[in-house]
């Protein structure tokens, strides 16, 4: 009994742990949509430093193009 109790114990501590500071793996991810190459660089990196302190974990970057003006990238 006294090892189960000691396991299930030491259990709950690996998933506090876990959940407190998750894995990459575990961490959300999110879409970084751009209309028509509407973006500036120095925006761009505020954005990413910004997700990864909020713990974003991942991201797809698609352009699109949705009848937005064409903007002139500034990267």
């Amino acid at each position: 009994m006294v090892l189960t109790a000691t396991a299930t114990a030491a259990l709950a501590d690996g998933m506090k742990s876990s959940f407190r500071t998750p894995p990459d793996s575990a961490r959300p991810g999110v879409y970084w949509y751009f209309l028509d190459e509407n973006k500036d660089r120095d925006e761009m990196v505020a954005d990413l430093h910004a997700m990864k302190n909020a713990g974003i974990g991942s991201m797809l970057f698609p352009e699109v193009d949705l009848g937005t003006p064409r903007g002139r990238s500034r990267s």
